[in-house]
C-alpha cells in the first residue's frame, strides 16, 4: 500500500500546477483584449455602422442570395444585358470560366441561336471577347464618331425626351468627366433654356436634367398664364397680314353697267352705245359704227350708218356724300386704317378659340370686326341688311351686317356684345363705347392699365 504522504505531496503539486496554469491563461486573455482594444478602438456605432454601409468582414465568408439572372432574346440593346451580368457575377462571386456558360444558359430566340452559330466557329469565348461580339451582333451599328454623336444630340421637343436620347448616347461615348457631361447636355438644350440652366452653375449630369425640367415646367406655367391688359402700342399685329399700303378708305363697290344688245327698230338695226363705250372709241380714234379709224369723209366710206340712242346708267345707289342718319354707326379714321399712335390701346381678346388683337377705341359709336377675323373665329349667323358705317371724314361705306351677341373673352372673363362687319386695316377688333358703357366705372392709366369691376372684383 502506498504512502499517504507521499500521495498527498503529489496532490499539493498538481494544484500548484493547475494555480499556476490557471494564472497564465488570465494573463493571456488579459493581453489579448488588451491588444484588441489597441487595434479596434471601442465604438458604440461601429457595429451599426458597418451594417448600414454593407462592409463584409474579410475573415467572414460570402453571403449568397438569391437573385434572378437576366435574359436577353436580342431585341434590345445587350448593354444592359451585360452590365447585369456583371454585377451578378461580382455579387456571386462566380468565376471567369463559368461567366460566359451562364450568360449563354440565360439566352433565348436569335440570341441563343447567334451564340450556338459563335461556338461552331471559334469555340467558347472569354466574356471580354463575347461582350464585343455581342455589341457588335445586337448593338446599334458601327458608330466612327460616338462623342460627335452626343455633341450633336439637341433638344427639339420636351426635355424629357431630350434627356432619354442623351442617355441612350451617353454610356457609348467613352469616358468623360462630370463638368464634360454637363457642358454636352446644356449646351444641347438650346437657348434659352440653356442659358438659365448655365446661371444655376449645375455641378453634377443629374442636377442639370433636373433644373431643366424644373424650368421647363416654369415655361410652361408662365405661356398658359394669360397676359396682362397692357396700353400703348404692341409691336404683335393681329392674326390677319397686314394689307398692302392703300386709302384709309376701301373705294365703293360700283357694279359693272350691262353692255346693251342691239335691236331692231321697223327693219333698221338700232346700236345702242353706253357713254362708256363712246368714251373708248373716241380715245382710240374709231367710227362709233365700225371698227375702222374715223376721219374726215368718213362718213363717205363707211356703210353702216345706224340710229345711235345714248344709254344713260341708271345709279341705283345713293349718293356717299349724303348725311348720316340718326344713330348710324360710326367709325374713327385710325381704327379702319389701322393707324398706331401713342395714346393707342391695345388688347388681346379670344373669340371662338381665337386670339385676336383688339383696338379699344372711344372715338368709334359701335363695335366692329374684320371679316377675315370673322372667318376665323367662327361667328354666328351675319344679320345682312343695307347698312352703312360713317367714317369721321363724313364719307359713307357699305356694311355687309351685323353679328348679334358674339360671345368672347378677356383673361378667362365672358362677354357678348354686337359687332359689325366691316374692312379693317390693321386690327381684328375694335371696341367702341356700345362696349365700355356695359361695364360700369373705368379706371384709366394711359400709361399702364385700364381696370374695372364685374361681378363684384376688380378686372385689370
Amino acid at each position: 500500500m502506498s504512502d499517504p504522504n507521499a500521495l498527498q505531496t503529489t496532490l499539493n503539486a498538481l494544484a500548484a500546477s493547475l494555480k499556476s496554469l490557471q494564472a497564465s491563461v488570465e494573463a493571456n486573455s488579459l493581453a489579448i483584449q488588451h491588444l484588441h482594444d489597441t487595434r479596434h478602438p471601442p465604438s458604440s456605432s461601429s457595429s451599426v455602422d458597418k451594417s448600414a454601409s454593407g462592409e463584409h468582414h474579410q475573415d467572414r465568408p460570402p453571403r449568397f442570395q438569391k437573385l434572378d439572372f437576366p435574359k436577353y432574346d436580342g431585341k434590345s440593346d445587350p448593354l444592359i444585358f451585360i452590365n447585369r451580368c456583371e454585377s451578378y457575377f461580382r455579387q456571386q462571386r462566380i468565376i471567369p470560366e463559368e461567366q460566359v456558360w451562364m450568360a449563354s444558359y440565360n439566352m433565348d430566340d436569335a440570341a441563343h441561336l447567334w451564340f450556338m452559330q459563335i461556338q461552331q466557329e471559334e469555340g467558347t469565348p472569354s466574356w471580354r471577347r463575347f461582350t464585343e461580339l455581342l455589341n457588335l451582333q445586337f448593338g446599334p451599328p458601327l458608330r466612327s464618331n460616338p462623342l460627335g454623336e452626343l455633341m450633336a444630340c439637341k433638344r427639339t421637343g420636351s426635355v424629357i425626351d431630350y434627356q432619354g436620347r442623351f442617355e441612350a448616347l451617353l454610356p457609348r461615348a467613352g469616358y468623360l468627366t462630370e463638368d464634360q457631361k454637363v457642358q454636352i447636355f446644356t449646351t444641347g438644350l438650346l437657348p434659352p433654356l440653356s442659358l438659365d440652366v448655365e446661371l444655376h452653375n449645375p455641378q453634377s449630369l443629374a442636377v442639370a436634367m433636373s433644373l431643366a425640367r424644373k424650368l421647363e415646367l416654369r415655361d410652361q406655367c408662365a405661356a398658359a398664364a394669360a397676359p396682362p391688359l397692357r396700353l400703348g402700342c404692341d409691336p404683335q399685329r393681329g392674326i390677319l397680314p397686314a394689307p398692302p399700303p392703300r386709302l384709309a378708305l376701301p373705294a365703293p363697290n360700283t357694279a359693272p353697267v350691262p353692255t346693251p344688245q342691239p335691236v331692231t327698230v321697223e327693219g333698221r338695226q338700232v346700236k345702242r352705245l353706253s357713254q362708256a363705250e363712246m368714251e373708248e372709241r373716241r380715245r382710240l380714234g374709231l367710227c362709233f359704227n365700225c371698227n375702222e379709224k374715223f376721219g374726215r369723209g368718213h362718213n363717205r366710206i363707211c356703210q353702216r350708218i345706224f340710229l345711235l340712242d345714248l344709254a344713260v346708267a341708271e345709279d341705283d345707289t345713293e349718293s356717299e356724300t349724303d348725311e348720316a342718319t340718326p344713330g348710324e354707326p360710326q367709325i374713327s379714321l385710325h381704327a379702319i386704317a389701322g393707324v398706331c399712335t401713342s395714346e393707342t390701346m391695345q388688347m388681346r381678346i379670344t373669340m371662338g378659340g381665337t386670339s385676336l388683337l383688339a383696338l379699344i377705341d372711344s372715338g368709334s359709336t359701335h363695335n366692329f370686326i374684320a371679316e377675315e377675323a370673322a372667318a376665323h373665329a367662327t361667328l354666328p349667323t351675319l344679320t345682312q341688311g343695307q347698312l352703312r358705317v360713317t367714317v369721321a371724314n363724313g364719307e359713307r361705306i357699305q356694311c355687309p351686317g351685323v353679328f348679334r351677341n358674339a360671345p368672347f373673352s378677356i383673361n378667362a372673363e365672358e362677354f357678348t356684345a354686337d359687332f359689325y362687319a366691316l374692312s379693317l386695316a390693321g386690327y381684328d377688333v375694335v371696341l367702341g363705347p356700345q362696349w365700355l358703357a356695359t361695364l360700369g366705372p373705368i379706371l384709366l392709366d394711359f400709361g399702364a392699365t385700364m381696370s374695372f369691376w364685374r361681378g363684384g372684383r376688380r378686372m385689370r
